[in-house]
Formats: structure tokens, sequence, C-alpha cells
């Protein structure tokens, strides 16, 4: 299988070489929306700060830019993460990758309580052989019992 792995993407290189490309698919989806007459207002805001957040991760000056959560103002690129980038477009960009032939993306998560973990979207679940599995008990630990305050 082949993914496009974003792990340990110092500066963002990985995601940048992904982001190029994945701007222009955006705005061809954009104009195909418009001419369709099905575009919403929505929808629209959606996909331009997609793109107005890539243009900042990519330092370029575009109309696209106010509507990204970072606005027109000077940002550290380093600080934008895929789900900057993807909040709202993911099917899009799963399309997109699914075009240029990969299986899905390697990733690291982060939350839940678990910490940072490597995460897997697999694109395309037939293409998946389960050869072993294995129990996994969940402990939970409190260091003080869960009370209601003023109790």
């Amino acid at each position: 299988m082949d993914f496009v792995d974003i792990r340990d993407d110092v500066n963002n290189e990985k995601l940048r070489k992904v982001a190029k490309g994945f701007r222009e698919y955006l705005v061809n989806e954009l104009e195909k929306e418009k001419k369709s007459g099905k575009l919403t207002w929505w929808w629209e805001g959606t996909v331009k700060a997609a793109i107005g957040t890539i243009d900042i991760l990519e330092g370029t000056d575009s109309e696209y830019r106010q509507f990204s959560k970072f606005g027109r103002g000077r940002v550290k690129t380093e600080i934008i993460t895929p789900k900057d980038v993807l909040h709202g477009v993911g099917n899009l960009f799963s399309n997109y990758l699914k075009g240029l032939s990969f299986d899905g993306i390697l990733a690291i998560e982060g939350g839940e309580g678990q910490g940072n973990h490597d995460s897997y979207v697999i694109f395309d679940s037939d293409k998946i052989k389960i050869v072993e599995t294995v129990k996994i008990t969940k402990t939970v630990i409190h260091s003080e019992p869960l009370e209601k305050p003023g109790k």
C-alpha cells in the first residue's frame, strides 16, 4: 500500500509538497461548483479558507488569505497543521490523493487523552487483510476519586 506520510514533518515540508497540488484541485472544484449553480455560500467559504491557509503555508499573497482563520496577517508557517489546511475539506483531500494513486494517509494525531500517536487513514478497506488480532484491555487510572464539587 502506498501512503502519504506526513509524520515528523519538520517545517511542514511534506505538507507543503502535497498542499501545492491540492490547492489547484480545490480551485478547480470551486469553479466546477460555481458553473453547476450548486455552490452554497458556506461551502464556498470553507473551500476558500482551505485555499487561503495553503497560500499562507506557501507564503503566497492571494485574495483567498482573508478567508483563512489566520487572516491576512503574518503567520509563522510552522504553526500551521494538516488540520488547519484540511478543516472541512477532508473528503476532497482524500479524493485528490486517490486520484494520485495513494491508498491512504499516515499522520500524527493527538488528544483524546492518549497523547500523540500514529494515525492511519485508509481509503479502501477492501485492500486491508487482517493477519492477526490482539486483545487490548483498557485500564483507566484516576489519582483521586471523581466526585461532584461540594460533596
